[in-house]
């Protein structure tokens, strides 16, 4: 079994569910989980597909040991109309891709969010990725950026409705007494258990809570 994550819990958790969402705001970790996941997938002698919708940051991670991406394809996408347009003629194409890593997949919604059919097309993107990684019994990881909740401390991933419908498993990243921790929001069961994480040159490294 691939240790995708590396936190076992949730790696049993990628056995029987092929979809995994995480959010949190901003430096708390999500890029750096994603591109974690991807250089795993990589090393293991498998190709995947890792779009980013929030620029060229993660080169910088990415430049430090190139040669752990070797079978990763990257690419950079700007508008939701871009997006939905390369998954629907694109991907499809990439006959032996089975994993799909997006950072993050809610960023171009929110900044159309006001447009006419914007929606609609956020539920198509989830949607088509989802069946495809169904079909080609593969895994799709994603980030979400977040929003408040009214006027409380609580945060929510933008377009949360519609994600919580399409991913299996979803977990929280947050800054906590000046720790990283990741909590599981869904499936049910593991909202009391918290579990730490640093952020390392490696990628991530656990840490018992």
């Amino acid at each position: 079994m691939i240790k995708y994550t590396g936190y076992e819990i949730i790696d049993k958790m990628l056995k029987d569910n092929n979809s995994l969402l995480v959010y949190g705001e901003a430096a708390t970790g999500k890029t750096s989980l994603l591109l974690h996941i991807v250089k795993t997938i990589s090393m293991n002698g498998l190709n995947a597909l890792f779009i980013s919708t929030e620029g060229s940051l993660y080169q910088a991670r990415v430049s430090l040991e190139p040669e752990n991406y070797s079978n990763v394809l990257f690419t950079e996408i700007y508008s939701l109309d871009e997006l939905l347009e390369y998954i629907l003629l694109y991907v499809p194409l990439l006959h032996k891709l089975r994993y799909i890593v997006i950072d993050s997949i809610n960023a171009l919604y929110r900044l159309s969010s006001w447009e006419e059919g914007s929606i609609e097309k956020f539920g198509l993107i989830n949607a088509l990725l989802k069946k495809l990684v169904n079909k080609r019994n593969g895994l799709l990881f994603a980030s979400a950026q977040v929003r408040a909740v009214d006027d409380s401390s609580e945060v929510i991933a933008s377009g949360m409705s519609i994600l919580e419908y399409w991913f299996d498993i979803i977990i929280q990243l947050r800054r906590e007494n000046g720790r990283r921790v990741l909590k599981i929001i869904k499936p049910r069961g593991y909202e009391r258990e918290l579990i730490e994480f640093k952020i390392t040159s490696k990628g991530i490294e656990w840490i018992e809570y």
